[in-house]
């Protein structure tokens, strides 16, 4: 895989089993993810930096090894994100996944019932005001639309500056 996860090449696989017990009457997939090409310098350059400084491999480094300038959610960088249109009312299954190289991106939004499902087990809803994504974790989450007007959905990499976020609307 290199440094593919770097450059973009990834997306969402999502596999719908004949019973998904995650009731909701809106679903939205939301894919969170550190940023570097495209920016001052590639992948490659953080790469060499990391290992003449002794440092490790891509995908053996904890939050903290590399300065991120962008994070992002579907792609887009948190001036223009990525917008998810809701009905008050409503029941939005969010699937929320983390992609990225080394942080992990706690997500807020308020109010949501997670519901972690590891190789499709349910388990018991609980209510949080954060998800704490780690690195290629998943989480299903449903967030009651009760609040009319416009929310922001936002994740703050732990331990460093930036933002990614979405907007509900």
């Amino acid at each position: 895989m290199g440094l593919q996860l770097d450059r973009g090449l990834y997306g969402p696989l999502v596999v719908e089993p004949k019973n998904e017990g995650f009731d909701h009457d809106r679903e939205y997939t939301l894919m969170l993810d550190d940023w570097l090409d495209g920016t001052p310098g590639t992948p490659d350059d953080a790469l060499e930096e990391l290992r003449s400084s002794g440092g490790g491999m891509m995908g053996g480094m904890d939050s903290g090894d590399i300065l991120y300038p962008l994070y992002l959610v579907n792609g887009l960088p948190p001036e223009n994100p990525d917008t998810l249109e809701v009905r008050r009312g409503e029941r939005i299954g969010l699937r929320l996944m983390n992609p990225a190289a080394e942080n992990r991106l706690p997500l807020r939004g308020g109010g949501a019932q997670a519901h972690r499902q590891p190789r499709r087990r349910p388990v018991e809803p609980v209510t949080v005001d954060a998800v704490r994504i780690g690195m290629g974790e998943r989480y299903d989450v449903i967030l009651e639309a009760d609040n009319p007007g416009v929310r922001q959905l936002a994740a703050v990499p732990e331990g460093k500056g930036g933002l990614a976020r979405a907007v509900l609307r």
